[in-house]
């Protein structure tokens, strides 16, 4: 679901063109201080195109726990950092509802902190006015942004 076959390909590609770089780099640049120096260069370079994809591979869409960087934050600043999260939350599906021609007249999102400084997302309410298929809507929202379908609930 969220990593792609063809993100992996380009990762392999990119690994195995700096790779063919740096070895005609090396071949190419003369002996002495310049060539240490390019040597420690091109090697920073393929290990950071190694590491930057490994280190920031989260999936972008919001799933049912998001991390919260919460260590040295006040109790205010985290519930400050809830409630951003609930709106981008709830602009996100609306966004997708819309997009999908579904009108919702409120969306609400009830999440809490665990113990490990992640926001739980509890519940996702969306009030529309129009008899839809609630499992169409489910569906779309799962598939979309990543959110659970048994976390979703439909009311008119």
């Amino acid at each position: 679901e969220g990593i792609k076959m063809d993100s992996i390909k380009v990762y392999v590609l990119n690994i195995c063109i700096v790779s063919v770089l740096t070895a005609v780099f090396r071949i190419l640049i003369p002996n002495g201080n310049i060539k240490k120096s390019a040597e420690i260069v091109m090697s920073l370079l393929l290990l950071s195109i190694i590491l930057i994809p490994l280190l920031s591979m989260k999936n972008p869409t919001f799933s049912n726990s998001i991390s919260l960087n919460t260590t040295a934050k006040t109790n205010e600043e985290i519930f400050s950092d809830i409630n951003t999260n609930n709106q981008a939350i709830r602009k996100a599906i609306d966004n997708e509802l819309l997009n999908s021609g579904i009108k919702a007249e409120n969306i609400e999102v009830k999440t809490h902190k665990d113990e490990q400084n992640y926001i739980i997302i509890e519940s996702v309410m969306i009030n529309r006015p129009s008899e839809q298929d609630d499992n169409l809507i489910k569906t779309l929202i799962k598939t979309k942004i990543g959110i659970d379908e048994e976390t979703i609930k439909i009311v008119r």
